[in-house]
């Protein structure tokens, strides 16, 4: 009776100290782009001045000091009228690191708009976004691994780092909420031109671009039972 006691006090303690996290399936987070905007950002140009890029940033908070990333994915909504154009890089700032998302890969749309509709940017996709074509709307694994982010501690800023290369085209990402600015089909200089990026509320957008990112479930109280079963051990002898 007296070894369930101590049983029973240990299992207590252990769930005080983790708290009622111990109990907790692996948490995964989703964080919405702090703002969406036009690609290139200097508005009425349709190419990135040498080492100007446009960044887009998420705030990502929430997660404990000692919680380690085990997976990330991040899905991209944005309309350009030629991604071929196009350098995009995910940036976890606290640490530095990089992993490369997309470079220049080829459209596949004659009325030029090509676009990143929903895609979805994850190390789990069966095709490579080298192997895809624009429109690009699904799954993809990106041009490097996610899991470079892996053990990081994922608070702090992230960034979305987007060069386009050529002239003579430029689009726009979004934010969950933002106008839909595509209303109809042809040349985005002509969107810009009679005003229609300023938005189009009677064609409301679903979707936008967001980062997932995964933590592992907190240690549980059945971590104590290895020490107890060799205190219990102990006792016998």
């Amino acid at each position: 009776m007296k070894r369930v006691m101590i049983l029973v006090m240990l299992s207590l303690s252990g769930y005080l100290l983790l708290g009622t996290d111990a109990f907790a399936q692996p948490r995964t987070l989703k964080f919405d782009v702090d703002a969406g905007g036009r690609v290139p950002w200097r508005a009425g140009e349709t190419r990135s001045r040498p080492g100007e890029w446009t960044i887009f940033a998420f705030t990502v908070t929430g997660f404990r000091p000692t919680e380690e990333i085990v997976d990330v994915n991040i899905n991209l909504d944005m309309v350009h009228s030629w991604v071929e154009d196009l350098e995009i890089w995910l940036r976890h700032v606290p640490s530095n690191t990089w992993v490369l998302l997309f470079n220049q890969h080829p459209g596949n749309n004659p009325s030029r708009f090509d676009n990143f509709d929903n895609t979805y940017f994850t190390d789990q996709a069966a095709q490579s976004i080298r192997d895809g074509r624009a429109p690009y709307n699904g799954d993809f694994r990106p041009l490097e691994p996610l899991s470079r982010f892996n053990r990081l501690n994922p608070n702090g800023r992230w960034e979305l780092w987007i060069f386009d290369h050529f002239y003579g085209d430029y689009g726009w990402l979004y934010r969950v909420g933002d106008a839909a600015f595509e209303r109809r089909r042809g040349p985005l200089e002509d969107f810009e031109r009679v005003g229609e990026w300023i938005g189009d509320n009677s064609f409301p957008f679903a979707g936008g671009t967001w980062l997932e990112i995964t933590v592992p479930e907190p240690a549980s109280w059945l971590a104590l039972l290895p020490p107890l079963a060799w205190l219990l051990r102990r006792r016998r002898r």
